[in-house]
């Protein structure tokens, strides 16, 4: 019954809210940011509520302890949020830098949009992302240096118009249906271990890819790791790479491809498993 009064409201229901019912209790979740207040008039078994619909409006320095389960978070400036509890929020979001510290988890789980979309991002924390649509998207540097999780309908990790690094040798694991790792600019990588599924590609960047070590395996579609310039692979990287319809790993635009000494590759693509449209220069490497 809550369900159909909500869905049968004067404001599209269906796109912003969505209905639960954990442990006994009717739990009403919104599925996008409100950065203004609102109302949402419901009745309920012949009862009328009026419930104020807003988000948590912040910027500065916040701490997770003070904030709620399930919050959105939109930025009004720039903002470093301290994890010194954990702790599982909706939405991330605004045109600020975000920088995520201290030593809990952070889970933001958001089925009908993007989990994090700020300017820049930096985090030393690990990151539990679930998305509807992006997992992190931003205009800006993307630091990730405290390993990352993420299941997501769109992309996994981007930056539209700079770099993403992942580094602190921290697990990194990325499930999507678009670009999982995808830059304007560079990519560096440095993790103990990357898995990467894509039903699309698996590493893209417009400038140069780094692979520093690690045991990295990626499973795409189209190019496990496309670059429009160098691949560098470095450091005893041990390297899995399939494509099914194309490269598995492809350096465009008269990109070289290094592979430095211990380093092993096996590459499997249904055109070429390495294809550089320059030079393939191979250090004491493995290619398999």
């Amino acid at each position: 019954e809550i369900h159909e009064r909500l869905v049968g409201s004067e404001m599209c229901i269906r796109d912003r809210f969505s209905v639960t019912k954990e442990s006994g209790d009717w739990m009403i979740l919104s599925h996008q940011p409100f950065d203004t207040e609102e109302t949402l008039s419901v009745t309920i078994n012949g009862i009328f509520y009026e419930i104020i619909v807003t988000d948590t409006n912040v910027s500065g320095t916040i701490y997770a302890s003070n904030l709620a389960d399930n919050d959105n978070l939109v930025l009004t400036g720039d903002t470093t949020l301290v994890m010194d509890v954990p702790r599982k929020l909706t939405s991330i979001s605004g045109d600020y830098e975000l920088n995520i510290e201290g030593n809990n988890a952070l889970d933001v789980v958001n089925p009908n949009g993007d989990t994090i979309n700020v300017k820049s991002l930096r985090s030393s924390v690990f990151l539990r992302l679930i998305a509807g649509k992006s997992g992190v998207d931003s205009d800006d540097l993307v630091v990730l240096n405290g390993g990352v999780f993420v299941i997501s309908e769109l992309y996994g990790i981007r930056s539209d118009y700079n770099a993403v690094s992942i580094g602190g040798g921290k697990p990194v694991s990325i499930y999507c249906n678009q670009i999982a790792i995808d830059a304007g600019r560079n990519v560096y990588i440095e993790v103990s271990n990357l898995t990467i599924e894509s039903q699309y590609k698996g590493i893209m960047s417009n400038l140069l890819v780094q692979l520093v070590g690690g045991t990295i395996n990626i499973k795409s579609v189209s190019c496990a790791i496309h670059c429009l310039g160098p691949i560098l692979i470095e450091d005893n990287a041990n390297i899995t790479a399939s494509s099914s319809n194309n490269d598995a790993i492809f350096a465009h635009m008269g990109g070289n491809i290094f592979i430095g000494a211990g380093c092993s590759i096996t590459a499997e693509g249904a055109e070429y498993g390495i294809h550089a449209s320059s030079n393939i220069n191979i250090v004491d490497g493995v290619l398999n």
